[in-house]
């Protein structure tokens, strides 16, 4: 009996782990991708909304629909930023991981000597 075979029986392979089919994986990929990209869309919102508010109320007065208006989208956007942080960081995370696990080689297996 060979070493392999005796290191085979007092330590067999573990299964293998269940595979994910890429319907899946692409539908989580993109999911992940939509709440990223609504991060930077949420900032965008929130300040031009602000640059809005002073321009409106400078131009305008307190009372100005185009004031109020901007009130609404800063106060939409920063609730939009604070629910979609975490799980667009969380989400970033994920992903760079699940790329450096890909990227590591795997060893090739060692043979009898």
């Amino acid at each position: 009996m060979t070493i392999a075979a005796a290191a085979a029986q007092v330590h067999p392979l573990p299964p293998p782990p269940a595979r994910r089919t890429v319907a899946w994986s692409a539908c989580t990929h993109l999911a992940w991708s939509a709440v990223i990209c609504l991060l930077p869309a949420s900032l965008w919102l929130y300040f031009w909304g602000l640059a809005t508010k002073e321009i409106g109320r400078l131009a305008c007065g307190e009372g100005c629909a185009v004031v109020t208006a901007a009130y609404k989208v800063v106060y939409v956007a920063a609730v939009t930023l604070m629910l979609v942080l975490p799980v667009s960081l969380l989400g970033a995370l994920m992903m760079s991981r699940a790329k450096a696990a890909a990227a590591v080689p795997v060893a090739p297996a060692a043979t009898d000597i």
